[in-house]
């Protein structure tokens, strides 16, 4: 079957009292990020989804990463809607337009991995059929509490562990949360169950993932070197300048 690739990132306005800060900043720095341009830029298609933008910013962040990203497609929301229901209405463009496997990704994550370990994990997940890789939050924990490492597939300059949403589980860890991952777009409907579009924000959905109850496990296979991470450079929970710029001089 041959294999057609998507990316989301979403983006936000200030239309929820100013909480989000200046995302635009965030696009400034992708646009220098060429190790994001090439990860992207293996993509059938990279969703830029603007949440209660307005038209001056939305124009102004394509001007930015126009140059840099191939087969772009722009989604739109209103301010008056939850991030979930602008999540869902995502996903559900995903599905109806074909697509087989979905790259998850935050306005503020960004890729650190050198090009040669980029391209190792996406062989590997392409041609293993691993459904549901996590592409960041590694830590030695992870690798050595979580994850099966007598299973793995081993890359050029990275190794990709086996574990599962039963195994985070019984370690007392939620095995998702808004961090990096790319995984096959049958997998969506288990992952993200009517109750997570029930909550308001991506806080409150992160909350859901933590409790609840997986009916079967899922396999989450991780990376032991970070492709991608977040960086709380704007907003509520703003990282600390000292460890923004740390974080930042991996962002090449």
């Amino acid at each position: 079957m041959s294999r057609k690739y998507c990316s989301f990132m979403q983006t936000y306005g200030t239309h929820v009292s100013g909480i989000h800060g200046d995302r635009l900043k965030l696009m400034k720095i992708r646009s220098a990020n060429t190790l994001d341009h090439h990860l992207k830029n293996k993509m059938d298609c990279n969703i830029f989804s603007f949440h209660g933008c307005t038209d001056e910013h939305i124009e102004m962040s394509l001007e930015l990463i126009k140059p840099h990203y191939n087969n772009i497609h722009v989604l739109k929301y209103d301010s008056n809607m939850k991030y979930t229901e602008t999540f869902r209405d995502s996903l559900s463009w995903v599905k109806e337009n074909g697509f087989t496997d979905f790259l998850f990704t935050q306005d503020d994550t960004f890729t650190t991995a050198p090009k040669e370990i980029i391209d190792s994990v996406f062989e590997i997940y392409n041609s293993n059929d691993l459904k549901m890789l996590h592409l960041g939050g590694v830590d030695d924990y992870v690798v050595d509490e979580v994850c099966n490492k007598d299973i793995v597939h081993g890359g050029m300059g990275v190794n990709i562990y086996h574990s599962n949403t039963q195994m985070w589980r019984d370690k007392n860890k939620s095995p998702f949360g808004d961090s990096p991952y790319i995984c096959s777009v049958d997998l969506l409907d288990e992952i993200y169950k009517k109750e997570y579009f029930e909550h308001e924000n991506i806080q409150q959905a992160e909350g859901w993932f933590k409790n609840r109850v997986w009916d079967k496990p899922m396999p989450r296979w991780q990376v032991d070197v970070n492709v991608a991470g977040n960086i709380s450079i704007v907003g509520i929970n703003k990282d600390s300048d000292e460890n923004i710029r740390k974080l930042l001089k991996k962002v090449k």
